[in-house]
């Protein structure tokens, strides 16, 4: 029987784990080559019932949702307050209204990373 030696093997040295957070931006501040995502969306509708005596128009009826794309990343293509218009990681792109959909920006390593890992492989 051949003799088997117990090597013990050293664990693998593993790089401690850099945290980035995703940060609110202001609309104004947005730039071409930003990495962003869609936090929440503010929907606004009219409320169905007839306005209150005394009151001449409706009120509006704003609610805040979290959309099933949302911390998907994005690559700003071009600014035009309101709209911006972005890239997905499928290279397909996106109008979004800054007014409605609320963005915050991601890091630049991390923007890099998902677009590249989330993008269709090559065949």
């Amino acid at each position: 029987m051949p003799k088997t030696k117990n090597k013990k093997r050293k664990a693998k040295q593993t790089k401690p784990l850099k945290l980035s957070a995703a940060r609110t931006v202001a609309a104004e501040d947005l730039r071409v080559g930003d990495g962003v995502t869609v936090a929440y969306v503010t929907l606004q509708v009219l409320a169905s019932e007839d306005p209150p005596p005394g009151e001449t128009h409706n009120r509006v009826l704003k609610a805040d949702y979290i959309p099933h794309d949302a911390g998907d990343p994005l690559r700003i293509v071009g600014v035009c307050l309101p709209f911006v218009l972005a890239e997905n990681a499928y290279k397909r792109h996106v109008t979004l209204d800054v007014r409605r959909q609320h963005l915050v920006k991601l890091d630049s390593a991390y923007t890099r990373r998902a677009l590249k890992k989330l993008g269709r492989k090559k065949r």
